[in-house]
């Protein structure tokens, strides 16, 4: 399937090792014009530091951010970077508190609109056993994985790159299949919430090798 261009869109990769996995979140923000190689140098910037002082604070030690991506989806030509992380940056909590690599909560990323199109979420990676209670998070920490999240929101708006929900479909064909849009779309995001229910991630999963 051909590659849907998204004009003046910006995805963000957080690649993390845990438990001798690859695993990552990813985001888009709206560059507000054809990105350039000095905006994605920006943008990753403002992920680093949010990462640094927000994000890792509830991530376990034994998950380490390695890598960053950017990447330009203007379409074929558009810039992109790779920014390793020397040395890893590992969580602020202690790994014996670790969850399997699949364990996490589910974070709703909300552009105030009905439709696939328009609804955001974020996995956080890296979750810590003390911050739950049976099948949920405490509140406590329900709170501060909200502020994580909205100040990832709020300091990409201040430098100029909102948080945005990005589509590249629109429905499904009879047969179940994405319909791939000429042009992608984005809307930003506007608000940040948690259930706080202990979520699977199939992909994940960890598979020893046979």
């Amino acid at each position: 399937m051909a590659s849907v261009p998204i004009p003046n869109c910006v995805m963000v990769e957080h690649i993390f090792t845990m438990h001798g996995q690859r695993i990552e979140n990813v985001y888009h923000v709206d560059a507000g014009h054809p990105a350039t190689a000095s905006d994605l140098v920006d943008i990753l910037d403002v992920f680093d530091d949010w990462d640094n002082t927000w994000h890792r604070t509830q991530r376990v030690s034994n998950c380490a951010l390695t890598l960053q991506v950017a990447t330009a989806l203007d379409g074929s030509g558009a810039p992109f970077l790779e920014r390793p992380l020397t040395p890893a940056r590992a969580g602020a909590i202690g790994g014996g508190e670790a969850f399997p690599s699949q364990v996490t909560v589910a974070v709703k990323l909300s552009t105030g609109l009905a439709g696939r199109s328009f609804r955001g979420r974020s996995f956080f990676c890296g979750l810590a056993r003390a911050a739950t209670s049976g099948d949920a998070l405490n509140p406590a920490n329900i709170t501060a994985i909200v502020n994580i999240y909205d100040a990832l929101r709020t300091t990409l708006a201040a430098a100029g790159f909102p948080l945005v929900v990005a589509s590249k479909y629109s429905g499904v064909d009879v047969n179940g299949r994405p319909i791939p849009r000429v042009v992608g779309i984005m809307t930003p995001i506007i608000t940040v919430s948690c259930e706080g229910y202990i979520d699977t991630q199939r992909r994940r999963l960890f598979r020893p090798s046979i």
